[in-house]
């Protein structure tokens, strides 16, 4: 970098940036440093793109149309063929009758026994010792919508 005189140094960083953005081959260079991977669309299919700030769209070939498949995991990007990914077990919520992925083993202070309870039921026990156990979090985060304790579902908005 110290042989290229500094005025040049936008103009390098402008045509590598169109490059990158505007050929085939800059896109795969980026995926490729980003270990993401380039999927051809389905020949079987019709794709149109619409413009969203008109009524316009255009039929586009399914030839010229690809998917981009990747992922970030703790922060760095590694190829999705890296990923390993399956359900967690779910069970029942022995409070209020849920079947999910959330729940923890908690010993119940006035029976001593252990019972399966969904994080949403230990957030909001009646004891401060078991509710201290839950973490609000995890129902902010959730991306299972349709659970009946999902804040978004209840109209709650997430905070990041």
């Amino acid at each position: 970098m110290e042989n290229i005189p500094h005025e040049w140094v936008d103009v390098i960083l402008a045509g590598t940036l169109k490059w990158m953005t505007t050929s085939l081959e800059g896109t795969e260079e980026t995926l490729g440093r980003l270990k993401f991977d380039l999927y051809p669309a389905d020949s079987t299919k019709e794709y149109v793109v619409e413009d969203p700030g008109s009524t316009t769209a255009r039929i586009v070939s399914s030839d010229d149309i690809f998917f981009v498949r990747g992922a970030i995991a703790s922060g760095e990007p590694i190829s999705f063929k890296q990923l390993a990914i399956s359900d967690k077990d779910k069970n029942q919520c022995e409070d209020c009758g849920i079947v999910s992925h959330c729940l923890l083993d908690v010993r119940d202070p006035s029976s001593g026994r252990i019972k399966d309870l969904c994080n949403f039921c230990v957030a909001f026990h009646e004891n401060p010792r078991v509710n201290d156990l839950a973490t609000k979090e995890t129902c902010r985060s959730c991306t299972v919508a349709n659970c009946i304790h999902n804040p978004a579902r209840l109209g709650l908005t997430r905070q990041a």
